[in-house]
């Protein structure tokens, strides 16, 4: 208590912090102080002054500093446009457990992302329409992460065609698809999941079908981990 507006100051370990630069008082029992930048992590010691910095308080708080948490690549980098449910690995230094991590496609789609280690987190691709996307991470508060990594939205797959369309609940039939791909979308790297279980592609035949031996079937879509 007793703060005093015009000379209230703060200090950061060795670091001063002046009203000028972003000392303030919202009462006489609070004061604000900016957090000046430092050279590295770690806990430095905060004491206030209320004659300008001639003396600082007997009591002080702890103040961590922390590595700023760094975005470098997706994975995988592209997806389908206009689906949900899909997940991008997002790669980088100092992700934090403790915080809630969000996950930023664009200027407005905020999604809670899910801490998986230092370098990982789990983010959940909202719907969106194709195009490229910039992915940014948001630690607690809103300070957002350095760096970012881009997201490719590709077509759907459109007019699926399946030959045969049925088959025994044992698996191993071979089927076909037609039509799978739209036809700047590349085939290569491709899996089949069909009700949750991979598929082996045995060929590609052609620029835009797939040959692949059957599981037990009752939905399909395509996992592309490019």
């Amino acid at each position: 208590s007793g703060f005093i507006p015009s000379k209230t100051s703060c200090k950061f370990g060795n670091t001063f912090v002046p009203g000028s630069y972003g000392a303030s008082t919202s009462s006489s029992s609070s004061v604000r102080c900016r957090v000046p930048p430092t050279r590295g992590a770690g806990e430095v010691l905060v004491r206030v002054s209320v004659n300008g910095g001639t003396d600082y308080s007997d009591v002080a708080l702890g103040f961590l500093y922390e590595m700023s948490a760094t975005v470098q690549a997706l994975r995988p980098s592209k997806a389908l446009s206009g689906a949900v449910g899909q997940i991008t690995t997002v790669i980088g230094n100092h992700f934090r457990e403790a915080a809630e991590i969000q996950c930023k496609f664009g200027p407005s789609d905020v999604v809670a992302g899910r801490f998986l280690s230092s370098t990982l987190a789990a983010c959940i691709i909202p719907m969106r329409a194709q195009g490229t996307v910039a992915v940014v991470m948001e630690t607690p508060r809103g300070v957002e992460a350095i760096g970012m990594a881009l997201l490719e939205l590709e077509g759907s797959p459109v007019n699926l065609l399946l030959r045969p369309s049925s088959g025994p609940v044992r698996g191993g039939t071979r089927i076909s698809l037609d039509n799978a791909f739209e036809r700047q979308r590349s085939p290569l790297n491709v899996t089949c999941r069909i009700d949750g279980i991979i598929s082996t592609v045995e060929s590609v035949l052609g620029s835009n079908s797939v040959d692949l031996i059957l599981s037990p079937a009752a939905f399909l879509f395509y996992d592309d981990p490019a």
